[in-house]
């Protein structure tokens, strides 16, 4: 087996994480959406559940999605036809999806063979024992890898691709190997190199400023692949065991080191490079707040207490409005872009909805209050106005149609916990 991980702070060695993020978002967005327009999306995956008139599939070993069926849906298999009863857990299915509600609706489904599909994970590796890897994904999310051999305690704070198939039995990404990174970066390598010089050389005045606009576009889509990874390290650094802290903090320093040297050789500034490398973005409740000094804490999502500080510069916005530190309140959930030297924010928004799901525990159809059972065992009242949408198995529905002991996901506002959309479903998996 051959597993191949970015090292050293070279320019190759640069381009090769920015080449493993790369890899994971066209990854993606070709596996999970092989057709993508603002109405319609694709997606692969396994089926996990179905119930009357919907269903749901496992896209990621971290993420699921529902699917409503609707007189419109059509089936097939290789080969011939298919209804909805074909459709059971542990099938693997192709899907394309209307975007337009909530769930998707299914528009075609197809059956594709059960032979098991080869997946990536890319994953900050947080700890190695034996053949098994723990890692997180760029979205934070902690992911088990079982290999088929042993693994070098190197890995460690590594960013690495792995390539296998997702276990739902033992709910771990069960990989064989990886061989296609360094492939990758020489082509990006060459891609990014090659539109500098073209810029640069570029004799002919018009042709040099279309040459100055492609390289400028790549050069602001690598910028946000950096600023990406520089956070996933961050955030997997602070919750990271005491064992892979050590390898985890040498690789942020040595990928801020790596970033600097490929920002340098194809002309960035100074100013320009700091400025970019010093920005981190962190989500987490406000715990407490010193307006006269305008400071707040906020526990993050990675579990550190943190204070960050709001200057005349900073932009404060409630979901798309524009505020001030002054209407931000303990307990409110917040984004905050700021610079990690000085913990200034250029950028804190407060997140106007929530979403939370679990199981429903009773409903009062005269105050309209909704207790809820969250999937951490905690009780929650909610309240459900009129003007909240409800939909019960994917049709519209009423408070009356909440009953206790059914399945249930909110969107609400974290400040009052009034609902605004309640999704339903009363009927038992099949």
């Amino acid at each position: 087996m051959q597993t191949h991980i970015f090292r050293g702070t070279r320019y190759t060695s640069v381009l090769l994480v920015m080449a493993v993020i790369l890899l994971t978002t066209v990854g993606s967005a070709f596996a999970n959406a092989y057709q993508q327009t603002a109405a319609r999306q694709g997606l692969f995956g396994t089926v996990i559940s179905t119930s009357q008139g919907a269903f749901s599939i496992r896209t990621s070993p971290s993420d699921t999605v529902q699917l409503a069926v609707t007189g419109n849906t059509s089936f097939q298999a290789t080969g011939k036809g298919a209804t909805f009863a074909d459709i059971v857990a542990g099938e693997r299915v192709a899907v394309l999806a209307e975007s337009t509600n909530n769930p998707l609706a299914a528009l075609k489904v197809a059956l594709i063979s059960s032979e098991p599909q080869r997946e990536h994970q890319t994953l900050a590796v947080v700890d190695v024992s034996g053949m098994t890897v723990t890692g997180e994904d760029l979205q934070g999310k902690r992911v088990t890898v079982v290999m088929d051999s042993q693994i070098s305690p190197d890995l460690r704070g590594q960013l690495v691709t792995f390539v296998g198939t997702w276990n739902p039995q033992s709910k771990s990404f069960e990989a064989q190997s990886e061989n296609m990174i360094e492939q990758v970066m020489d082509r990006l390598e060459t891609q990014n190199l090659n539109l500098y010089i073209a810029w640069k050389m570029e004799p002919d005045a018009g042709l040099r400023a279309k040459r100055e606009q492609e390289f400028a576009d790549s050069k602001a889509r690598l910028e946000t692949m950096m600023q990406r990874h520089l956070d996933v390290l961050a955030q997997v650094l602070i919750k990271a065991p005491a064992q892979a802290q050590v390898a985890l903090e040498a690789a942020l320093y040595s990928t801020i080191s790596g970033y600097r040297t490929a920002l340098e050789a194809i002309g960035g500034s100074p100013d320009s490079i700091n400025a970019l490398l010093s920005v981190r973005t962190a989500s987490g409740t406000v715990i407490l707040y010193d307006y006269s000094a305008g400071k707040i804490l906020v526990v993050t999502d990675t579990g550190a207490s943190l204070f960050y500080t709001a200057t005349s510069d900073t932009e404060i916005a409630m979901g798309q409005t524009e505020a001030s530190i002054y209407d931000i309140l303990p307990g409110d959930r917040v984004t905050i872009r700021y610079n990690s030297n000085s913990m200034v924010a250029s950028e804190i928004r407060v997140n106007t909805e929530a979403q939370v799901q679990g199981i429903v525990q009773s409903a009062d159809t005269a105050t309209g209050e909704v207790v809820f059972k969250l999937y951490d065992a905690f009780l929650r009242t909610f309240m459900v106005t009129n003007a909240a949408m409800i939909k019960v198995n994917g049709e519209d529905g009423s408070l009356a149609d909440i009953k206790a002991g059914a399945t249930a996901e909110l969107k609400y506002d974290p400040r009052t916990f009034q609902v605004t959309e309640v999704q339903v479903q009363t009927q038992p998996a099949a």
